[in-house]
């Protein structure tokens, strides 16, 4: 529950035309989670494939692309061709 919080925290963050990114702090807030306790989750996280973690702890810029990767190969269907595609169209 705690990495779905934290995938949550960013999803919830991303924006069009974002002038900053958001800090780790503030990320962790909005998971409910204690700052390195977030951390931990989003290392492991990025371990596993599902973020790419750039910036620091200021100003991080988190992308979900690996993550949004494995759920559409998770949901594909036999007529899906295009559904293993990168998700360009989802703001990183």
């Amino acid at each position: 529950m705690k990495e779905l919080a934290a995938l949550l925290a960013i999803v919830d963050f991303k924006r069009p035309n974002l002038t900053r990114q958001p800090s780790r702090a503030f990320l962790a807030f909005l998971a409910g989670l204690e700052e390195q306790e977030f951390d931990r989750i989003l290392r492991g996280l990025e371990q596993q494939g599902h973020v790419t973690i750039a910036g620091d702890a200021d100003e991080m810029d988190v992308s979900l692309d690996g993550f949004l990767r494995k759920v559409l190969e998770a949901t594909r269907g036999p007529d899906d061709e295009h559904a293993a595609a990168a998700p360009s169209a989802i703001p990183s």
